[in-house]
């Protein structure tokens, strides 16, 4: 049996919530417990991912608390309070200095700490728990943070958008969109046409993988389902082939802000 030197494995931690706070650009202390505190299938993905929010554990949420403690106390992180009062994590120029050290590239997430509303919140934080489902799934992923910045070299820009999140199972990829509020008509629009574009080969949504199978996946409410359906259909789509590129996810998560007490 291999007994871990504690010390190694705390060390270890400290540097995973650097590296995941990099990627995701901030993070709650939930966030955290779950990406460092939960076994994760790396490597062994097994089924494709069900997209469900993890559940975080007492003990995990302790010793997420105490790690960002030090982290803290060390000048590695920066903290704010979110719109709902939880505290959310970014790096700090040290914290980056020290990632930069071990070769990951990371700068400061100093900006990203700034007031935002709390539509965007809750939308960013649909998109990381997405994310950490992922992670915990076995799957590889990019977050909506690198995304935003660029970090995805294998996105066809020539579609003009973006994901929220892009996860891979193998060869399946899944185009995550988080429709938190409705949308306006242009951008409605715009939508409409994007889903025409790649309707017969979604696969062009990617440089490099020709046989690639991909799959948009909506975290919506089920008015914006009911809605697409139905101009989907005025346009001449089929029920069979909205549902071979489209899944609907109307349950998984909350669009509310509930306050912490």
């Amino acid at each position: 049996m291999i007994t871990k030197n504690p010390r190694k494995v705390a060390i270890l931690n400290r540097l995973k919530i650097l590296q995941f706070v990099n990627r995701f650009g901030w993070l709650r202390t939930r966030d955290l417990a779950c990406l460092v505190w939960l076994p994760s299938r790396r490597g062994d993905p097994g089924q494709p991912p069900d997209f469900l929010p993890a559940s975080v554990t007492s003990s995990a949420l302790r010793m997420a608390q105490r790690t960002i403690r030090s982290l803290l106390a060390s000048g590695f992180l920066l903290q704010t309070k979110a719109p709902d009062g939880a505290l959310v994590y970014s790096l700090s120029q040290r914290g980056a200095d020290i990632l930069r050290q071990t070769g990951v590239e990371a700068k400061s997430g100093k900006d990203l700490l700034r007031a935002h509303s709390i539509g965007y919140y809750r939308h960013r934080c649909i998109s990381n728990e997405i994310g950490i489902s992922a992670w915990l799934a076995g799957c590889k992923f990019t977050t909506e943070n690198e995304l935003v910045r660029g970090d995805c070299p294998y996105l066809n820009k020539a579609f003009g958008k973006v994901p929220d999140v892009l996860v891979r199972h193998f060869d399946h990829w899944f185009w995550i969109e988080v429709e938190r509020s409705r949308k306006n008509q242009s951008d409605y629009l715009r939508l409409l046409h994007w889903l025409e574009s790649i309707n017969t080969k979604p696969q062009d949504l990617l440089t490099g993988f020709p046989s690639a199978s991909v799959r948009v996946i909506f975290i919506c409410r089920d008015a914006f389902e009911k809605r697409l359906r139905a101009d989907l259909k005025k346009r001449g789509w089929s029920g069979s082939q909205i549902d071979t590129l489209i899944s609907f996810k109307v349950s998984l998560y909350s669009f509310e802000v509930i306050p912490l007490s």
